[in-house]
Protein backbone atom coordinates (compact mmCIF):
# COMPACT_ATOMS: atom_id res chain seq x y z
CA UNK A 1 0.00 0.00 0.00
CA UNK A 2 1.62 3.35 -0.99
CA UNK A 3 0.89 6.84 0.69
CA UNK A 4 -0.37 9.42 -1.23
CA UNK A 5 2.03 12.49 -0.80
CA UNK A 6 1.04 14.68 -3.17
CA UNK A 7 -1.26 16.04 -5.56
CA UNK A 8 -1.33 18.32 -8.86
CA UNK A 9 -2.83 21.68 -8.77
CA UNK A 10 -5.25 20.45 -11.18
CA UNK A 11 -6.53 17.41 -8.78
CA UNK A 12 -6.10 18.95 -5.85
CA UNK A 13 -9.07 21.62 -6.61
CA UNK A 14 -11.44 18.31 -5.93
CA UNK A 15 -10.80 18.37 -2.47
CA UNK A 16 -13.09 20.72 -0.80
CA UNK A 17 -12.85 22.30 2.37
CA UNK A 18 -14.62 20.20 4.83
CA UNK A 19 -14.81 20.27 8.61
CA UNK A 20 -13.04 18.35 10.78
CA UNK A 21 -14.97 15.24 11.44
CA UNK A 22 -15.07 14.70 7.30
CA UNK A 23 -11.36 15.13 6.76
CA UNK A 24 -10.24 11.28 6.56
CA UNK A 25 -13.70 10.34 3.97
CA UNK A 26 -11.56 9.68 0.95
CA UNK A 27 -11.33 7.49 -1.59
CA UNK A 28 -8.78 7.12 -4.55
CA UNK A 29 -9.06 7.20 -8.42
CA UNK A 30 -6.45 6.72 -11.03
CA UNK A 31 -8.34 7.45 -14.52
CA UNK A 32 -6.92 6.22 -17.68
CA UNK A 33 -7.85 7.14 -21.38
CA UNK A 34 -7.74 3.68 -23.58
CA UNK A 35 -9.65 4.95 -26.54
CA UNK A 36 -7.27 4.17 -29.49
CA UNK A 37 -7.05 7.66 -31.36
CA UNK A 38 -4.56 10.69 -31.69
CA UNK A 39 -6.80 13.04 -29.79
CA UNK A 40 -6.85 13.66 -26.25
CA UNK A 41 -9.98 13.38 -24.05
CA UNK A 42 -11.88 15.86 -21.71
CA UNK A 43 -13.05 14.72 -18.34
CA UNK A 44 -15.03 16.46 -15.43
CA UNK A 45 -15.15 15.03 -12.48
CA UNK A 46 -17.40 16.62 -9.63
CA UNK A 47 -17.85 19.42 -12.28
CA UNK A 48 -14.72 20.11 -12.55
CA UNK A 49 -11.90 19.91 -15.31
CA UNK A 50 -9.46 16.37 -14.37
CA UNK A 51 -6.70 17.33 -16.97
CA UNK A 52 -6.44 21.18 -18.25
CA UNK A 53 -4.88 19.50 -21.30
CA UNK A 54 -7.24 16.87 -22.04
CA UNK A 55 -5.78 13.07 -21.44
CA UNK A 56 -3.68 11.24 -24.03
CA UNK A 57 -4.66 7.96 -25.29
CA UNK A 58 -2.67 4.97 -23.08
CA UNK A 59 -2.20 7.74 -20.33
CA UNK A 60 -3.29 7.95 -16.64
CA UNK A 61 -4.11 10.64 -14.42
CA UNK A 62 -1.98 9.27 -11.55
CA UNK A 63 -3.55 8.75 -8.27
CA UNK A 64 -5.46 11.19 -6.50
CA UNK A 65 -7.91 11.48 -3.38
CA UNK A 66 -11.67 12.51 -4.03
CA UNK A 67 -14.21 12.48 -1.15
CA UNK A 68 -16.70 9.27 -0.65
CA UNK A 69 -19.73 9.58 -2.62
CA UNK A 70 -21.51 9.68 -6.27
CA UNK A 71 -19.69 11.83 -8.47
CA UNK A 72 -21.16 13.66 -11.72
CA UNK A 73 -18.43 12.59 -14.33
CA UNK A 74 -18.78 13.76 -18.17
CA UNK A 75 -16.03 12.40 -21.29
CA UNK A 76 -15.69 14.01 -24.62
CA UNK A 77 -13.91 13.14 -27.64
CA UNK A 78 -14.84 14.67 -31.04
CA UNK A 79 -15.27 11.29 -32.76
CA UNK A 80 -17.98 10.27 -30.31
CA UNK A 81 -20.85 10.80 -28.51
CA UNK A 82 -20.31 12.75 -25.02
CA UNK A 83 -20.46 10.58 -21.49
CA UNK A 84 -22.49 11.98 -18.68
CA UNK A 85 -22.58 9.34 -15.77
CA UNK A 86 -21.64 9.03 -12.34
CA UNK A 87 -18.89 7.96 -10.83
CA UNK A 88 -19.25 6.47 -6.79
CA UNK A 89 -16.32 6.85 -4.40
CA UNK A 90 -15.96 4.51 -1.32
CA UNK A 91 -13.85 5.59 1.80
CA UNK A 92 -10.42 4.12 1.83
CA UNK A 93 -10.87 2.08 -1.40
CA UNK A 94 -8.66 2.78 -4.49
CA UNK A 95 -10.30 1.96 -8.26
CA UNK A 96 -8.49 2.25 -11.79
CA UNK A 97 -11.20 3.88 -13.64
CA UNK A 98 -10.45 2.37 -17.65
CA UNK A 99 -12.20 4.98 -19.75
CA UNK A 100 -12.85 2.74 -23.51
CA UNK A 101 -15.31 2.25 -26.43
CA UNK A 102 -18.03 -0.49 -26.07
CA UNK A 103 -18.95 -1.84 -29.26
CA UNK A 104 -22.99 -2.18 -29.68
CA UNK A 105 -24.98 -5.36 -30.33
CA UNK A 106 -27.58 -3.28 -32.13
CA UNK A 107 -27.98 -3.11 -35.91
CA UNK A 108 -28.97 0.09 -38.21
CA UNK A 109 -31.31 -0.22 -40.70
CA UNK A 110 -28.49 -0.28 -42.88
CA UNK A 111 -27.14 -3.69 -41.31
CA UNK A 112 -23.90 -1.72 -39.77
CA UNK A 113 -23.64 -1.97 -36.28
CA UNK A 114 -24.30 1.31 -34.14
CA UNK A 115 -20.87 3.14 -33.18
CA UNK A 116 -19.24 2.20 -29.82
CA UNK A 117 -20.00 4.59 -27.08
CA UNK A 118 -17.65 5.63 -24.30
CA UNK A 119 -18.09 3.99 -21.19
CA UNK A 120 -15.91 3.78 -17.76
CA UNK A 121 -15.16 0.51 -15.86
CA UNK A 122 -13.74 0.71 -12.16
CA UNK A 123 -11.37 -1.65 -11.51
CA UNK A 124 -10.36 -2.42 -8.12
CA UNK A 125 -6.75 -1.72 -6.83
CA UNK A 126 -4.75 -4.82 -5.26
CA UNK A 127 -1.61 -4.91 -2.56
CA UNK A 128 1.00 -7.29 -3.50
CA UNK A 129 4.53 -7.76 -2.39
CA UNK A 130 6.91 -8.53 -4.96
CA UNK A 131 6.06 -7.51 -8.44
CA UNK A 132 2.27 -8.75 -9.13
CA UNK A 133 0.55 -7.91 -12.72
CA UNK A 134 -3.26 -8.13 -13.55
CA UNK A 135 -4.88 -7.83 -16.93
CA UNK A 136 -7.92 -6.51 -18.26
CA UNK A 137 -9.22 -7.07 -21.83
CA UNK A 138 -12.30 -4.60 -23.17
CA UNK A 139 -12.72 -5.64 -26.27
CA UNK A 140 -16.17 -8.03 -26.61
CA UNK A 141 -16.42 -11.55 -25.62
CA UNK A 142 -14.01 -14.06 -24.71
CA UNK A 143 -10.16 -13.41 -25.99
CA UNK A 144 -6.58 -15.02 -26.88
CA UNK A 145 -3.46 -13.53 -25.52
CA UNK A 146 -0.10 -14.38 -25.26
CA UNK A 147 2.40 -12.51 -22.84
CA UNK A 148 5.88 -13.84 -23.28
CA UNK A 149 5.35 -17.14 -22.95
CA UNK A 150 1.99 -17.01 -20.85
CA UNK A 151 -0.77 -17.89 -23.12
CA UNK A 152 -3.84 -16.06 -21.46
CA UNK A 153 -7.69 -15.82 -21.96
CA UNK A 154 -9.33 -13.15 -20.68
CA UNK A 155 -13.35 -11.98 -20.58
CA UNK A 156 -14.46 -8.98 -21.31
CA UNK A 157 -13.62 -6.35 -18.33
CA UNK A 158 -13.04 -9.45 -16.00
CA UNK A 159 -9.36 -9.54 -14.29
CA UNK A 160 -7.05 -11.94 -14.48
CA UNK A 161 -3.45 -12.51 -12.76
CA UNK A 162 -0.93 -12.45 -15.23
CA UNK A 163 1.65 -15.42 -13.96
CA UNK A 164 5.35 -15.51 -13.56
CA UNK A 165 5.93 -11.67 -14.54
CA UNK A 166 9.47 -10.44 -12.87
CA UNK A 167 9.50 -6.76 -14.01
CA UNK A 168 10.83 -7.79 -17.53
CA UNK A 169 9.90 -6.57 -20.45
CA UNK A 170 7.42 -8.44 -22.82
CA UNK A 171 5.26 -8.54 -26.31
CA UNK A 172 1.46 -8.81 -26.11
CA UNK A 173 -0.25 -10.63 -28.98
CA UNK A 174 -3.60 -11.46 -29.54
CA UNK A 175 -4.45 -14.15 -31.85
CA UNK A 176 -0.64 -14.13 -32.56
CA UNK A 177 -1.26 -9.85 -33.95
CA UNK A 178 1.37 -8.04 -32.07
CA UNK A 179 -0.53 -5.57 -30.38
CA UNK A 180 1.72 -3.68 -27.72
CA UNK A 181 4.59 -4.24 -25.36
CA UNK A 182 5.26 -3.87 -21.90
CA UNK A 183 8.96 -2.23 -21.17
CA UNK A 184 11.41 -3.35 -18.14
CA UNK A 185 12.91 -0.76 -15.68
CA UNK A 186 9.49 -0.69 -13.19
CA UNK A 187 9.66 -1.08 -9.44
CA UNK A 188 8.33 -3.81 -7.80
CA UNK A 189 4.96 -2.40 -6.67
CA UNK A 190 1.32 -3.85 -7.83
CA UNK A 191 0.53 -3.38 -12.41
CA UNK A 192 -2.61 -3.52 -14.11
CA UNK A 193 -2.44 -4.30 -17.77
CA UNK A 194 -5.28 -2.76 -20.00
CA UNK A 195 -5.60 -3.55 -23.41
CA UNK A 196 -8.53 -2.28 -25.65
CA UNK A 197 -9.15 -1.87 -29.39
CA UNK A 198 -11.81 0.40 -31.29
CA UNK A 199 -14.47 -0.57 -34.10
CA UNK A 200 -11.46 -0.39 -36.70
CA UNK A 201 -9.55 -3.03 -35.13
CA UNK A 202 -6.89 -0.41 -33.64
CA UNK A 203 -5.43 -1.58 -30.56
CA UNK A 204 -4.03 0.25 -27.16
CA UNK A 205 -2.30 -1.38 -24.69
CA UNK A 206 -0.71 0.16 -21.59
CA UNK A 207 0.38 -0.53 -18.24
CA UNK A 208 -0.31 1.34 -15.26
CA UNK A 209 0.14 1.46 -11.23
CA UNK A 210 -2.20 -0.45 -9.41
CA UNK A 211 -1.20 -0.57 -5.97
CA UNK A 212 -4.30 0.57 -2.89
CA UNK A 213 -3.38 3.64 -1.94
CA UNK A 214 -4.03 5.79 1.69
CA UNK A 215 -3.69 8.97 3.65
CA UNK A 216 -0.15 10.10 4.08
CA UNK A 217 0.42 10.27 8.46
CA UNK A 218 -0.41 13.79 8.45
CA UNK A 219 -3.91 13.65 7.34
CA UNK A 220 -4.49 10.82 9.59
CA UNK A 221 -6.16 11.19 13.09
Amino acid sequence: MKFLFRLSTALACLIPILSAAETERYGFLNVVNMIPSTTTIEIHLAEKKLVPSGLKPAAETGWFMIPVGTHPISISHPSHRKLSSSISVTEGASNVVVIYLQSSERMQSDGKPFPPKISIAPIPAYESTGYALKAVSLLPAKNHFQFERENIELDFRKVAEVPNWTGGEFQIRHNDKLIGEVSRGRERASYMLLIAADQQGKYLTTIVSADPQKLPPWMQK
